[in-house]
């Protein structure tokens, strides 16, 4: 009768490392496709419209020029969110600071991100995860939170551990609010937070600032 449990348990393990391994697999093919559309946007649609512009003549060429240079603009940002090339050429710090500055715009200067000392050798897929993670915060915090967002990245034991804090406004906030914004946040991190076996702390202060650290093991 152990051993039957034994076995269980053996098979039981056996079947998450699979599991996990092929989401792994999806989630590098899915950059790979990422990859592809934004080098299609960036080599032949802002090509395209780049050409466009130097083309352009008559009385509205002041303000088409103006509307085709956001576009181009537009692409540029979009092709980076897609796939940042800077994140190969210049590792995570770079791409993670060039994220924040085009999401936060002049809000970035009341920030306290510490990405000058990123522990070493982290792996390059989790690398991948953790760009993609601090995405998905920004997309799902909604943008009066980023008030005093702090965000850090650090080695604890075998766990790198993502912790991030934002600042709400506890005039307008409500508990069904902060419900809200957590569920959403959860929901869209736990995807990637299975690929390295991860898990979460999640607080809320009285004083309004909500805190999220999301671990994720090195050792599987």
């Amino acid at each position: 009768m152990v051993q039957e449990v034994t076995l269980s348990e053996n098979q039981y393990h056996s079947g998450f490392y699979m599991m996990r391994d092929i989401g792994k697999e999806v989630f590098s093919s899915l950059e790979s496709e990422r990859g592809e559309v934004a080098e299609l946007l960036q080599e032949d649609i802002v090509q395209l419209i780049s050409i466009a512009k130097m083309k352009l003549s008559g009385d509205t060429v002041i303000e088409v020029n103006n509307y085709l240079t956001m576009a181009i603009n537009k692409l540029r940002l979009l092709t980076f969110e897609l796939k940042p090339q800077i994140l190969e050429q210049f590792g995570l710090a770079t791409a993670l600071q060039t994220l924040l500055n085009q999401r936060l715009n002049i809000q970035v200067d009341h920030c306290q991100v510490n990405l000058h000392q990123l522990p070493l050798g982290i792996d390059k897929l989790m690398e991948i995860v953790i760009f993609r993670m601090v995405q998905q915060i920004l997309n799902n915090v909604p943008f009066t939170y980023y008030k005093d967002f702090k965000l850090e990245i650090i080695r604890t034991g075998h766990y790198i551990s993502l912790n991030t804090s934002f600042k709400t406004d506890t005039l307008i906030d409500s508990d069904i609010k902060t419900s809200i914004t957590k569920d959403k946040l959860i929901k869209a991190l736990q995807p990637n937070m299975y690929l390295f076996n991860g898990h979460y702390h999640f607080h809320v202060f009285h004083d309004g600032t909500m805190q999220l650290s999301v671990f994720l093991d090195e050792s599987n």
